[in-house]
């Protein structure tokens, strides 16, 4: 992964490019073309271009790499005007490096024809929606072990226990909005303490203090004094309930949160809900979306399979950044979705078969782009499709002619 440099940086590094002449390179298709940098202002940057850019327009987005010390770098630039031998640009928001093991992206050549489709079944859900995707995986085998475990957790603690679905209504509970909102764990192992500051594990789960004020902000519009003055609030309940110890595990099916399991305890003779017992039901609850699934209880609400159509605007061997124009298809377009792409080629019989996985949203208005990593490619598909976006010699005979450039690779993402 690529890393952003600091704005100070960021500055130092254009202004090496302007005093030391550093080339900058553009890869459009098979085309590379290198720019100098002429003038750097605070608001614009002039370039020259070795010779003519072709399709080029006002407005338009290009991708442009250098090197520095030997650290390949890569930035956007927005295209302010056009004139004979120089490109007028915006200052890039920001600059990436530490590329390494990485390609660069460049417009899809028109000799490939590239299809996406959702790689496992989807469904349209009436429930809380969230902006991160969690990928069913499929280990029913365990069930019975796992129901085990819970049901002997819940005896032994004397705990209480219940698992609810969500309906098309309103969330009612406090609880149960919180979890729907942020997908994580409601966990009070001491209600007298409140809200836990830190997470006890390493896995970024549990609804802390912290994660409990950004829901109140992102939710409600509620921050500072008045964020602590509803905690306390609503600690002071909890504690009126006389509940001492308490759990609400989310159910989540993809980005769906369609119910929770929860463990309470208001007895003071028994012990508390310990940290070990959040892994078991999580991995209970995470067993029960497999269930659901399993028994048909979303079927009508499965999206039809199939490809859908998109824009890609750049292509890597390591992946491809792309938009889709259907509201209801590219809402479904989050972060950890797997995707299956299908790149075929003009004069080649083969059709590469990618799972590729979206890492990142980009927005740009009104256009929402999806980052994505091609998952677990070969090497002789790697070959390929790089001998098909990489090759620059446009004298060749046989379209895909192998590339022939020591230009470092550079990041997709």
């Amino acid at each position: 992964m690529s890393t952003l440099v600091k704005r100070i940086e960021k500055e130092f590094f254009l202004k090496m490019l302007h005093v030391e002449q550093i080339p900058i390179v553009y890869y459009r298709g098979r085309d590379e073309y290198i720019l100098f940098l002429k003038i750097a202002t605070k608001d614009i940057l002039i370039f020259s271009v070795n010779h003519s850019m072709l399709d080029l327009n006002i407005d338009k987005k290009i991708n442009l790499m250098f090197k520095y010390r030997e650290d390949a770098m890569v930035f956007e630039v927005n295209i302010l005007d056009l004139r004979e031998g120089e490109i007028i640009c915006g200052v890039p928001e920001a600059i990436r490096k530490n590329l390494d093991r990485s390609n660069i992206r460049i417009s899809p050549p028109p000799n490939i024809d590239i299809k996406v489709s959702f790689f496992e079944d989807r469904f349209n859900l009436p429930l809380p929606r969230l902006r991160k995707y969690h990928p069913i995986i499929w280990n029913l085998a365990d069930f019975s072990n796992v129901k085990e475990d819970v049901k002997k957790l819940v005896e032994d603690g004397g705990y209480d226990y219940k698992m609810a679905v969500f309906g098309k209504g309103e969330l009612s509970t406090m609880e149960e909005k919180v979890i729907a909102h942020t997908g994580k764990i409601f966990f009070m192992p001491d209600v007298e303490q409140g809200f836990p500051t830190e997470d006890p594990s390493d896995k970024d789960r549990i609804v802390t203090l912290e994660e409990f004020h950004r829901y109140l902000f992102e939710d409600r519009g509620i921050d500072g004094v008045s964020a602590n003055t509803v905690t306390a609030a609503f600690v002071r309940e909890k504690k009126r309930s006389k509940i001492i110890s308490d759990i609400w595990v989310p159910m989540i099916l993809q980005e769906y949160v369609f119910g929770y399991i929860r463990v309470s305890s208001n007895d003071a003779g028994r012990p508390a809900i310990s940290d070990t017992t959040i892994d078991k039901l999580h991995g209970y609850a995470e067993l029960m979306a497999q269930v659901f699934v399993r028994k048909g209880q979303f079927e009508k609400m499965k999206m039809s399979t199939g490809h859908f159509d998109t824009y890609v605007r750049d292509i890597s061997v390591s992946g491809m950044l792309f938009t889709c124009p259907f509201p209801d298809i590219a809402i479904k377009l989050i972060p950890g979705c797997d995707l299956r792409v299908n790149i075929s080629f003009a004069s080649n019989p083969r059709v590469l078969d990618l799972k590729t996985r979206i890492v990142r949203l980009q927005r740009e208005w009104p256009d929402i782009f999806a980052a994505c990593s091609f998952e677990d490619m070969s090497d002789e598909d790697a070959k390929l499709l790089s001998e098909y976006i990489y090759a620059r010699n446009k004298d060749a005979e046989t379209e895909g002619a192998p590339v022939n450039s020591s230009t470092d690779l550079i990041a997709f993402s």
